[in-house]
């Protein structure tokens, strides 16, 4: 599996990013779009391991669907929610920064698998607004998978 292209050294676990409020992360990704698929690549990474690494789309749909089958708010609130539409492209997508230096929040590492990683500025942006002083226990407690 590919690694992470910069440590996330001094960054919070994925436990310690706050996802229970509704919309998870608004505010921190420019686009609502990039912000549902970023909650839904974190909650997979806390409770798969709890590290920053690269992540498979089916490793985040499987998740996903035992927290919607388990009735695991905010999760299952979402999946009925027709404005909650996780987009790829959005997260994916290249910005500007105030010098007209390019960075992106996550990076598509490409077929077969689909992997996907935050970058370091993807995680701080996330920290920035979100991060929780003390991950509670339950965040990374794996839901049951069928």
């Amino acid at each position: 599996m590919t690694e992470l292209k910069t440590p996330a050294e001094g960054m919070p676990k994925p436990s310690g990013i706050d996802l229970n409020h509704v919309p998870p992360l608004v505010g921190t990704l420019r686009r609502a779009e990039a912000e549902a698929l970023a909650a839904l690549i974190v909650r997979a990474l806390q409770v798969n391991g709890d590290e920053w690494r690269p992540i498979a789309w089916a490793e985040v749909v499987k998740v996903f669907g035992a927290d919607v089958a388990a009735d695991r708010q905010p999760w299952a609130r979402l999946s009925r929610n027709p404005f909650f539409r996780p987009g790829l492209s959005a997260l994916v997508k290249e910005h500007m920064d105030e010098h007209g230096a390019p960075y992106r929040f996550a990076e598509h590492l490409g077929e077969p698998e689909g992997l996907v990683q935050f970058t370091p500025r993807g995680i701080s942006a996330m920290a920035a607004r979100w991060q929780i002083a003390a991950p509670a226990a339950d965040r990374t407690q794996k839901p049951t998978i069928q």
